[in-house]
């Protein structure tokens, strides 16, 4: 061993820190010039961040003071409007000797009262005491010739009045009053016409400088908050400056090592070639050792060196994460506290948190990893629910989805368990990391996220979740950096689209401790495909699955998407089945009918809970569709009500509502009903429903004619919708109805009768503070825009009734002025689509029958009203315009009217009476 060997690499004396010097000077040096110019670019961060935070603070102070000026303006303007205000004489309100010219300074009141006159300087001296008094925010209101004595200027505001006589507007500075510091502002105050009944023996003149009044706002409680703040920055700074000097501390010893190793073998080298001269057998054997101890030096210098610059752009990429997100939070938090705009300043806070947010997932991610890495990360073994993880996922990422326009698709496949154990968490959150990957490096197209089963045993399962995109693809070369530590595919996709290159390490390390494998597939331009296996415990319960949408492959209803399943086998099944639909919406009634109808049911519809209540006493009923919110008694009622009876326990009942959230349906659950279903309806979820809960059977059969959906013998053909209808999605609204275009046109006109005056009716309502209505129209128009595809309309309404329930009403008008733009939109579109409708009814109208044939034409019209058939319409409609020429022209319109309500016994009433009248007419 050599001198050398015995010196200490690294340590706090003095002779360790020579030893470490003597090594490799040229380092220390490199690593303290690093090291001052770290400090040197924190302090100046922080320098400019704590001047960025003072001088936000004294232009918050500004803000308040000049808010005071302006209040005080406006009591005086207030004041000098009215003219004369009046105040009971107390203590604290004594008669004004300098009003004593004033011929009624006082007067009293029938019941002896004594009244003094206030004027606006009296008044504005009043709330200065009352401001000093309740805030510590001192105003003083004077003039360079006050008629006041004790408005005298102090040389302060001398100072500021003589520079308003120069032409200033504003003087404003810090001073200290009575040892306190306040922030002292001036304004000047401008005669007005009402100033002049007081001050026009002053000479005053509209327009002139009366003087002017000051406000002192004391510093004390902002400088509170802002020393907060600078405490705050002044932390950051400090914890990045230790991960700063700490990075460069490990890098430089790790290089001094190597440094070290390379001098060893430098020795070891002279040593050797000494030794060749005494010993050439030996030759050989050095030469070899020297060559793989060099080899060795230089592998080790490689691969710190990748680690100093691996580490370095680590450090750089989390200062420019974690600082971009904490000045967003620093500066966004100020702004909200200095704007007065409550829309503004949500708008700053909804910043902040999404700031924050982002800043939280950055430290979690690297929270997870260390715990990973020490090995203190376990996964859990909890029972859940396979859908309710794949919905959260939905939740969180469809709107990022949406706001870039790529489609969003879930694809369970049908053999897929639902009931699971495991940790659904760390599951989640590899999915939801894939996922957000996805929708990040996708502009356009769609992503599929597929969950199929793998492998089934008695007790276990393992699945095979993927994430598929149409994004940007990779390289082979990018695909062998994904899963390591602190990288992505490569540095121009961190710069475009950021992150810490953690969250596919942490997800292949959770998908391990899940007994699974991940793997990718992708090629550049052409998207990528992540997928991942992950073992689970079993943990069926049957009894709990009575409301769970079927697992067929193309189960994707539940996330959004649209649901592949045919049910016209089933239906067969319980075809004539009784069905108890309760609605109290006219429109949802009608599309509700329809698609039960088409069905083959049997409908009878209750408009509330309690005919509902009655109905099931009395008759039986194989199902019953009840809504949530009806007038008298609500769903949640009526079913307590009916499960009450011990007859009617075995009942199924499906709640119906626009109400889609979780907590909504744990409710309709636990008062006893079988399932949810959200509107608008989706007409296959509808029958699934049916086919589910209904006892199949033959059933007897009404021959009525009332299923109006299907018979079409003899009727004008179904006439198209236009492709383009402004404000209305045609394809969901279909969709809604089954598909029937006839259906879907008649929804859409009377929704135009029904809804044409509601947003006249809800603007009353609204200005009489009566909040119940209010959200009682707004739930209506949220749940039948929902059916008719109006989405903005939906969308809107939506948000209005969220607000209503929080009781965040500050913004209602705009939104209500929104509300009215939609419905004004909707309803241009179905007139323009009325107005070719009845340019086609002319077109295509029958031949008008003559006087002497029109009484036969309205009796046939009343057996058909008799039977409710389908033809009833048509054939009112071919002989409207004779009977409008009959000069019954307000009773044709009547009998549309009922048509269209489906009400036939009230229009059998208006056609005997207009037979009646023609009767007459002809005698």
């Amino acid at each position: 061993m050599t001198a050398d060997d015995t010196r200490p690499v690294f340590s706090g004396n003095s002779a360790g820190g020579k030893a470490w010097d003597s090594h490799s000077p040229g380092i220390i040096k490199y690593a303290r010039l690093h090291g001052t110019l770290w400090t040197i670019v924190l302090v100046a961060s922080l320098a400019w961040n704590i001047s960025l935070v003072n001088r936000n603070t004294l232009e918050e102070v500004c803000i308040q003071a000049r808010s005071a000026f302006e209040k005080d303006v406006m009591y005086r303007r207030w004041n000098a409007i009215y003219g004369e205000i009046y105040a009971p004489v107390s203590d604290k309100v004594q008669p004004n000797p300098y009003l004593s010219h004033m011929p009624e300074r006082e007067i009293s009141t029938p019941s002896g009262k004594l009244l003094t006159l206030i004027n606006p300087a009296y008044m504005t001296r009043q709330v200065h005491e009352l401001a000093q008094e309740e805030f510590g925010v001192r105003g003083h209101i004077t003039s360079l010739a006050p008629i006041r004595p004790q408005n005298a200027p102090d040389p302060w505001e001398v100072e500021a009045l003589k520079a308003f006589e120069g032409g200033n507007t504003e003087i404003s500075s810090l001073e200290i009053i009575d040892g306190k510091e306040y922030l002292r502002l001036m304004r000047p105050l401008i005669n007005e016409q009402g100033c002049l009944k007081c001050h026009s023996g002053q000479g005053d003149t509209p327009g002139s400088i009366r003087g002017g009044i000051s406000v002192a706002v004391p510093m004390k409680s902002l400088r509170a908050i802002s020393h907060k703040h600078i405490f705050s920055l002044i932390l950051a700074h400090v914890l990045l400056w230790m991960i700063g000097l700490s990075g460069i501390v490990v890098g430089t010893r790790r290089l001094i090592r190597s440094e070290r190793e390379r001098k060893r073998a430098d020795t070891a080298f002279k040593k050797a070639k000494r030794e060749t001269e005494t010993a050439n057998d030996k030759l050989v054997r050095v030469n070899e050792q020297l060559k793989q101890a060099i080899e060795k030096a230089n592998e080790m210098t490689m691969e710190l060196q990748r680690a100093y610059e691996a580490r370095g752009e680590f450090l750089a990429n989390m200062s420019h994460e974690i600082r971009t997100p904490m000045n967003a939070i620093i500066g966004l938090s100020e702004l909200a506290l200095g704007t007065e705009s409550n829309a503004k300043r949500l708008d700053c806070l909804g910043k902040v948190s999404s700031s924050a947010k982002s800043l939280l997932g950055i430290i979690n991610d690297i929270l997870d990893y260390s715990k990973i890495e020490a090995g203190k990360l376990a996964m859990e073994e909890t029972f859940f629910n396979l859908e309710d993880v794949l919905d959260n996922i939905s939740n969180l990422v469809s709107l990022a989805a949406e706001e870039k326009g790529v489609e969003l698709i879930f694809n369970t496949n049908m053999v897929v368990p639902v009931y699971l154990m495991g940790d659904p968490l760390r599951l989640g959150q590899v999915i939801l990391n894939l996922t957000n990957n996805a929708i990040k490096f996708t502009e356009q197209g769609e992503i599929v996220i597929t969950t199929q089963l793998e492998k089934e045993a008695p007790d276990h399962v393992v699945l095979r979740f993927s994430v598929q995109d149409t994004g940007i693809g990779m390289t082979r070369e990018q695909i062998e950096k994904l899963f390591q530590s602190f990288s992505q595919a490569d540095r121009s996709t961190t710069r475009k689209y950021g992150g810490t290159g953690l969250g596919l390490a942490i997800s292949k390390r959770l998908v391990d401790m899940m007994d699974g494998e991940i793997v990718v597939e992708s090629e550049p331009a052409k998207g990528s495909m992540f997928s991942f296996s992950a073992k689970f415990n079993r943990a069926v319960k049957e009894e709990e699955r009575a409301s769970v949408p079927p697992e067929d492959p193309g189960r994707i209803e539940p996330h959004g998407a649209k649901q592949v399943f045919e049910h016209s086998e089933e239906l067969k099944d319980i075809k004539g089945a009784r069905i108890l639909l309760v609605e109290d919406n006219r429109l949802n009634q009608q599309v509700a009918v329809e698609l039960l109808e088409q069905a083959g049911m049997q409908v009878e519809v209750a408009n509330n809970g309690a005919t509902a209540v009655q109905k099931v006493k009395a008759y039986e009923f194989d199902l019953v569709f009840m809504d949530i919110e009806m007038p008298e008694m609500d769903g949640y009622e009526a079913t307590k009500i009916i499960r009450e009876d011990a007859k009617l326990r075995r009942l199924p009942i499906v709640a119906i509502t626009a109400h889609a959230m979780a907590d909504d349906e744990r409710r309709c659950l636990e008062v006893g009903m079988n399932a949810h279903i959200s509107k608008p309806i989706n007409p296959e979820l509808l029958y699934y429903t049916l086919v589910k809960l209904t006892a199949p059977g033959k059933r007897h059969l009404k021959e009525t004619g009332t299923r109006r959906g299907n018979d079409h013998d003899g009727m004008v053909p179904e006439r198209p919708v236009p492709r383009n209808m402004p404000g209305i999605n045609i394809e969901s609204g279909l969709r809604n109805v089954g598909g029937n275009k006839t259906l879907y046109r008649k929804i859409l006109k009377n929704f135009h009768s029904d809804y044409s005056d509601v947003m006249q009716t809800i603007r009353h309502a609204f200005d009489k503070d009566n909040a119940d209505d209010v959200k009682e129209m707004i739930h209506t128009i949220k749940g039948v825009s929902g059916s008719i595809g109006a989405d903005d309309l939906h969308g809107i309404s939506k948000e209005i009734d969220t607000c209503l329930k929080m009781r965040k009403i500050d913004t209602m008008d705009a939104m209500l002025d929104t509300l009215k733009e939609s419905f004004d939109i909707v309803f241009n579109t179905i007139e323009d689509l009325e107005a070719q409708e009845n340019g086609e009814k002319h077109i295509m109208a029958a031949p008008e029958p003559d006087k002497t044939g029109l009484l036969p034409a309205l009796t046939e019209l009343d057996g058909l009203l008799g039977q409710a058939h389908s033809k009833s319409e048509q054939r009112f409609n071919s002989l409207k315009s004779a009977v409008n020429s009959a000069g019954l022209r307000e009773q044709a319109h009547t009998l549309g009217a009922y048509i269209e309500n489906f009400d036939f016994e009230e229009a059998r009433d208006v056609v005997r009476e207009i037979i009646n009248d023609l009767e007459e007419t002809n005698e």
